[in-house]
């Protein structure tokens, strides 16, 4: 709190004035234009198995049918090989809540490698998920779950690789998990898409640049990660599926330097009485703020809003937008399916 006081110091605001502006930068300055999104039952599935992951304790007890029970237990059986203390029992049921749950959308046929547990030298390796069905690779990367996580969160410095810029923690994470999956699966396979929620869709945006292979990511509620460069160049290969009301993804200093610019702006017009005062859209904030190392949701951005849904550019959510459901919709499995499936 302080250092964002300070922040606002040096910027010659406060939090009173950002009060004061509350009714206008809780707008989303978007025109909403609805779009024909193509392939909304790839989106529909990816949303469960990411989403249903986030869900995952690794505790408690559930019955299930035989088939999903048996591929743990022919994992397991692999693995209590090598060591005894793989899994716990608590995290093998609640792997089969959470096969269970996806059933719906995506029954597998192999779960290839799980990893639950994090040494302290494995800070930056993430819980992930290895499924394969048929030919293809589903890697599920974990959202935020431990405070390890939230030291990832907040190691959002830029850095800079292959003339891209990443969040530094998301970036450590995704090294891991490439590192991890060349000794599960090799580095050449050709089907393979990374998935995740939050914390684990920005890690898997960047593994998409890392396993390279015509890899893909299919991501829920990203947080900005990535330079302005890299989303347009993997906008093909990498979708960002944002639910209106949801401030995490905004969250960057960009974002914030760009919401502060139209607080300083309109504070200047209000002491002024400037009647006539134009008030500048998001895209037009973001671009006009916009540095080589700023970091935006990567790839196709897929925006749901009221049942309908509309491609936007990373500049039209260049900017943090204050709202009255803020956070809520952070975890929206069901309300982003609704959304897509209604746009079929």
């Amino acid at each position: 709190m302080k250092a964002l006081k300070q922040y606002l110091k040096q910027r010659q605001l406060s939090f009173m004035d950002i009060l004061r502006q509350q009714n206008d930068i809780s707008h989303q300055h978007i025109n909403f234009i609805p779009s024909k999104i193509e392939n909304v039952a790839e989106l529909v599935k990816f949303c469960s198995i990411a989403c249903g992951f986030v869900q995952a304790r690794f505790h408690g007890f559930q019955k299930h049918g035989p088939s999903h029970a048996r591929l743990v237990y022919t994992f397991m059986q692999d693995k209590l090989q090598y060591d005894a203390n793989y899994l716990s029992y608590s995290d093998k049921q609640s792997i089969l809540m959470y096969l269970q749950h996806i059933k719906h959308y995506y029954s597998v046929d192999e779960v290839v490698s799980i990893h639950t547990e994090r040494s302290k030298t494995e800070l930056y390796l993430p819980i992930f998920m290895v499924l394969k069905k048929n030919d293809q690779y589903v890697v599920v990367i974990k959202g935020t779950g431990s405070p390890g996580d939230v030291k990832t969160d907040f190691d959002f410095s830029p850095v800079k690789v292959d003339n891209f810029f990443f969040h530094r923690g998301f970036y450590k994470q995704a090294l891991n998990v490439i590192a991890a999956l060349h000794k599960i699966i090799g580095p050449s396979v050709q089907n393979i898409i990374f998935t995740g929620h939050s914390m684990g869709a920005a890690v898997s945006a960047i593994c998409v640049h890392l396993y390279q292979n015509n890899a893909r990511a299919i991501c829920y509620s990203t947080p900005a990660s990535a330079s302005y460069n890299f989303c347009h160049m993997y906008k093909h290969s990498i979708r960002s599926v944002i639910m209106d009301g949801d401030l995490i993804p905004q969250l960057s200093i960009h974002g914030l330097n760009s919401m502060l610019d139209r607080v300083k702006k309109q504070k200047s017009s209000f002491y002024s009485f400037k009647t006539n005062y134009l008030k500048e859209s998001s895209t037009e904030i973001s671009k006009r703020t916009v540095k080589n190392d700023s970091l935006f949701i990567p790839g196709e951005i897929i925006f749901c809003r009221k049942g309908t849904v509309q491609n936007l550019d990373q500049h039209e959510l260049g900017e943090i937008s204050l709202n009255v459901v803020m956070g809520i919709q952070h975890v929206a499995e069901r309300e982003i399916i609704e959304c897509l499936e209604a746009n079929k």
